[in-house]
């Protein structure tokens, strides 16, 4: 009976350090992030709003643009790029990168303000046929 309760306690353990370190993927904090902006939108008016998410396209360099949330609106096109950031970020609006720290850990992220511009720009260069669409970037923390 003990050696069951040993075996128990030790895979609730393991089961606790897997999810301890899936929650602390960055992709994973990203996820509920923008799972919670989902939600949020899914409150706007479907007859005055179309939300698109997880909306990719090609850039002007080739590449792709992921954007995490494109809203058209009668108000013009609202770009939505959300972040999940815990510690403190250091940088300011024109900064390349910025910098998160948490405890003594430091990382480089990219400028998510930046980031958003170029999704912006690739939404501009794959509408040029209208030009007087109005675009309206947010970064969602």
């Amino acid at each position: 009976m003990n050696r069951g309760r040993g075996i128990m306690y030790n895979i609730l353990v393991v089961i606790f350090v897997i999810t301890i370190f899936i929650l602390g993927n960055p992709k994973v904090k990203g996820s509920f992030g923008e799972a919670a902006v989902k939600v949020y939108l899914s409150r706007l008016d479907k007859e005055k709003y179309r939300i698109l998410h997880d909306v990719m396209i090609s850039n002007d360099k080739g590449s792709t643009s992921q954007i995490d949330h494109v809203i058209v609106s009668p108000f013009g096109i609202f770009v939505i790029e959300t972040k999940n950031y815990k510690g403190w970020i250091l940088g300011n609006e024109k900064s390349y990168q910025w910098a998160q720290v948490i405890y003594k850990k430091k990382e480089k992220l990219l400028n998510p303000i930046l980031q958003n511009h170029g999704h912006v720009k690739a939404l501009k260069a794959l509408l040029k046929d209208y030009p007087d669409i109005e675009y309206h970037p947010i970064v969602k923390s």
